[in-house]
């Protein structure tokens, strides 16, 4: 498989995830201001969206969303333990926050998370924008089971995100 990623992009959540499993993986690096990969050649050209992740397949086909490669590596190695069993509670849990954060925090922090002029701001904003069902940040949940795929640059709440309703600061 290959990887096209950039460094401190979304493209790192798939990119543990497939060295979690033992998946050999092809790094290619992709530089998203110019759009263009380290041997020179135009990005768009391997995928019109132009962002990362993107995963070739052994196949050849090329597949991207982060929540739905961190699905797919999990059921490729369920051994892993990167994703519950199919059909349980767990696993339904695992996929409500990879939708949630695809969907709901992408949105909020990704226009102003990586922008110098924001900088002195974004902490303030974290901090009163995550919602979650806990007084506390845990990186165990659901009966002290944390579940790989779910990963995060900041630990996981103990709720669900349809329990979530307060915020994790003060």
């Amino acid at each position: 498989m290959k990887l096209y990623y950039s460094p401190g992009a979304c493209s790192l959540a798939p990119h543990i995830a497939a060295r979690e499993a033992g998946f050999d993986l092809e790094l290619i690096k992709v530089d998203l201001a110019t759009h263009q990969l380290e041997d020179g050649r135009d990005y768009f050209a391997v995928n019109p969206r132009g962002y990362v992740p993107l995963l070739q397949l052994e196949d050849g086909s090329r597949q991207t969303e982060v929540a739905a490669l961190l699905q797919y590596l999990g059921e490729r190695a369920p051994g892993s333990g990167l994703m519950p069993a199919a059909g349980t509670a767990q696993r339904l849990d695992v996929l409500e926050w990879l939708a949630f954060v695809s969907s709901e925090l992408h949105k909020v922090f990704s226009p102003w998370l990586w922008h110098k002029e924001t900088a002195t701001q974004r902490a303030a904003i974290a901090r009163t924008s995550w919602p979650c069902g806990s007084p506390s940040w845990t990186a165990s949940w659901h009966g002290g089971h944390f579940w790989p795929a779910t990963v995060s640059p900041w630990p996981m709440p103990t709720a669900s995100p349809s329990q979530a309703g307060r915020r994790c600061w003060a």
